[in-house]
């Protein structure tokens, strides 16, 4: 059980993941919200490290930003850390206790690792073990969905079962991700108590982020806090 977690009446931070563009960075930094995600794995949302580092410019320096990795080498994991100036890595691929070891090694000290834990759509099993889990030692734990059929986690657009997950969260700090909207965010932060949520599809229109839709997700998670 996750016995790290905000307390009610606090407001999780947000994530803002998959930006490609200046007016996605002007929406995020409207929205003031606490970090920015760029995803270099293979999807629809993947950007390269240049172009990641331009907009990183133009970037609040209260946003911190976050680099989406799946299954890459630590090697180019921190090649890309340093080229683009990341804060955060989030390992969303099969990444492992080792690897996590061997990775921190390798990045400065001041770099958090962030590592998914992925439950399927229809049933909310996990994609870890408990004793996968227990070896670990990430900053933070994200929680996503998969499809039963996928091999690939997250970046579905869907929710998992709130109810079922809560009552097998790791310890740790925990970021929630999968699904979210400005209709749902609200009842999936009582039920998990993230510190974090996590929103990407939910603020896009056409498979581009959305201004006024990042602005109304930022309200209404920020509401009655």
């Amino acid at each position: 059980m996750n016995n790290n977690v905000i307390p009610q009446n606090k407001t999780p931070g947000i994530k803002i993941c998959g930006l490609r563009s200046l007016d996605d960075i002007a929406a995020i930094a409207e929205a003031n919200v606490d970090y920015g995600g760029f995803v270099f794995a293979a999807s629809k949302r993947q950007i390269s490290l240049a172009q990641a580092a331009e907009l990183i410019k133009f970037m609040p320096s209260t946003i911190e930003s976050v680099g989406v990795f799946v299954n890459e080498t630590p090697a180019k994991v921190r090649e890309a850390v340093l080229s683009v100036h990341l804060d955060i890595v989030q390992l969303h691929g099969n990444e492992d206790a080792d690897y996590l070891e061997q990775l921190r090694q390798m990045l400065p000290v001041s770099i958090k690792i962030w590592r998914s834990y992925s439950f399927k759509i229809q049933t909310a099993d996990s994609n870890l073990t408990n004793q996968s889990i227990t070896r670990m030692k990430p900053d933070a734990w994200l929680l996503d969905s998969f499809l039963p059929d996928s091999k690939t986690a997250g970046g579905t657009g869907l929710s998992f079962d709130w109810k079922q997950a809560a009552t097998k969260l790791p310890s740790g700090r925990i970021i929630l991700a999968g699904g979210l909207n400005a209709d749902n965010v609200r009842k999936a932060i009582s039920i998990i108590k993230p510190d974090i949520v996590d929103c990407s599809s939910g603020v896009e229109t056409a498979g581009r982020k959305n201004r006024d839709k990042i602005i109304e997700f930022c309200r209404t998670v920020r509401q009655n806090s």
